[in-house]
């Protein structure tokens, strides 16, 4: 008996090493699979940086896969062009805020904001004495926050396939400015508004950050409160970024760019950006040596309403701005167009363009040491934003050079050369307009992976402040190129 029991003992003992075996095999599978998952998830992830083009009458955005080497225009709030209007509604009475539509007017208590970005760059008063900075901030706060989630949440919803089993790593949001405010106070107020946005809507506050003015500015208030590294993410870093720095990004890897000078002009709704730039390809290294950069209110619908006011010149000019901006965008189909393109061609915001074009190309003239100026027959000249596609506009662009007498100076003629599509950028929807999504493009590239910036115009005695990330060798780089530094 005792045998027997010794037997039955030694059998459960067996049984429970078998079970005990079995149950640590299927607990280490269970542990690989688990560890093999998030290894195919790490192996697998998604590295995407957004490139945020704030500009003063819409916002485009671009998402890059820096894996793929591949950027994506965003459908943002299901706008099929991409295009979405800066325009803010604002309920006096309640403090409601929302996104008002391109036609929707201030009716009763509700109040329409525009010009945000133009109001927080100190080139223009609110709209409304009663409306404070402190409330333009605290709206701008409110949409950033609401523009960082919908660009995130559009993404994967428009590139299903591209994010299908794939771990998602945001690296980080690239916010545009105009490049004469870098370094300057207004340079740390946008960088102040992207990363409080960007801290919210990564933490729990984002649960409690409500649709009202109220909200965005309590808000706004704790988080000024805090250093700025304590909000900082370093897996998810905040960049502001001259956005026509970055625009030049879209024609500089064309294949056709040469070296030597060049200018790019971005007419936006409100403002008229420009640079002048040095091209320097080192072995393949993309280098580039800002010389000017000015911008001015004299985008396209700054333009047009400037012009509505000069009725003594043209009385017909009192037509509405829609007929006006078809006559700016089409040169045609407009009412007495014999009349309106005279007054049009000399008035006074027509003048103000080419004064401003003239500002930022000819000072090359004196800063071109070296003499290369002389070697080249034209100074090819992009231009990008919406304003590229009106004749009227380009036509003040290209008659500054004579003018203001540039061809009795020795300076070479402008060229026009047209932006072709960027062969990894894939345009929101049926948008087909490249040109107004370049700053968007440029951003979209963390700036560690961007072009080589190795001057700027403030080393060559104009006002623009020197970029904090600014390479320090462009006089090595001038001297390996050309024998002497510039």
């Amino acid at each position: 008996m005792g045998s027997l029991q010794q037997e039955i003992i030694k059998m459960k003992n067996q049984e429970r090493r078998a079970k005990n075996e079995a149950d640590k095999k299927r607990f280490e599978q269970k542990d690989k699979l688990y560890r093999d998952k998030q290894q195919y998830k790490a192996d697998n992830s998604l590295e995407l940086h957004i490139g945020l083009d704030f500009g003063t009458s819409y916002i485009k955005a671009c998402v890059r896969d820096l894996g793929a080497e591949e950027s994506v225009g965003i459908r943002l709030f299901k706008k099929t062009d991409g295009f979405f209007p800066v325009r803010i509604a604002l309920d006096r009475t309640t403090g409601s805020i929302s996104f008002a539509e391109q036609e929707q007017e201030a009716a009763g208590d509700v109040i329409i904001i525009e010009y945000l970005k133009m109001i927080l760059a100190d080139m223009e008063a609110p709209s409304r004495p009663d409306l404070t900075m402190e409330d333009i901030e605290a709206v701008t706060l409110w949409m950033l926050v609401k523009l960082i989630l919908e660009i995130k949440k559009r993404f994967k919803f428009q590139e299903e396939k591209r994010c299908r089993g794939r771990n998602l790593k945001w690296t980080g949001v690239s916010l545009g400015i105009p490049a004469e405010y870098i370094g300057s106070p207004i340079e740390r107020r946008f960088e102040r508004l992207i990363t409080f946005a960007l801290f919210i809507t990564k933490t729990e506050l984002q649960k409690r950050f409500e649709n009202t003015i109220a909200s965005s500015k309590e808000h706004f208030s704790a988080l000024n409160d805090k250093p700025m590294s304590s909000l900082a993410d370093d897996d998810e870093p905040v960049f502001v970024y001259p956005e026509i720095v970055a625009a030049i990004h879209s024609f500089v890897y064309n294949r056709d760019m040469r070296e030597g000078y060049h200018a790019y002009f971005d007419i936006g709704g409100g403002t008229l950006d420009g640079i002048v730039f040095d091209y320097i390809d080192v072995d393949g290294q993309k280098n580039i040596d800002v010389l000017t950069a000015k911008v001015d209110s004299l985008g396209i619908e700054k333009a047009c309403t400037a012009l509505l006011d000069e009725p003594a010149k043209e009385p017909n000019l009192k037509n509405n701005l829609i007929k006006l901006k078809a006559q700016v965008f089409n040169n045609d189909g407009v009412p007495s167009r014999a009349e309106v393109s005279l007054s049009l061609n000399t008035s006074d915001p027509a003048k103000q363009i080419k004064q401003h074009i003239a500002k930022v190309i000819f000072p090359i003239k004196n800063k071109d040491r070296l003499g290369r100026l002389n070697h080249q027959d034209s100074i090819p000249l992009f231009i990008g934003g919406g304003g590229a596609a009106s004749p009227w506009y380009v036509d003040k662009i290209e008659r500054t050079y004579k003018d203001h007498k540039h061809d009795r100076c020795g300076m070479p003629p402008y060229k026009e050369r047209k932006i072709e599509r960027v062969p990894d950028l894939t345009m929101p929807g049926n948008s087909d307009s490249v040109y107004r999504f370049l700053i968007a493009y440029g951003l979209s590239f963390p700036p560690d992976e961007s072009i080589r910036i190795v001057g700027l115009s403030s080393q060559h005695g104009n006002d623009m402040r020197e970029l904090k990330y600014k390479e320090s060798d462009r006089d090595t780089i001038a001297m390996n190129k050309y024998g002497e530094t510039i």
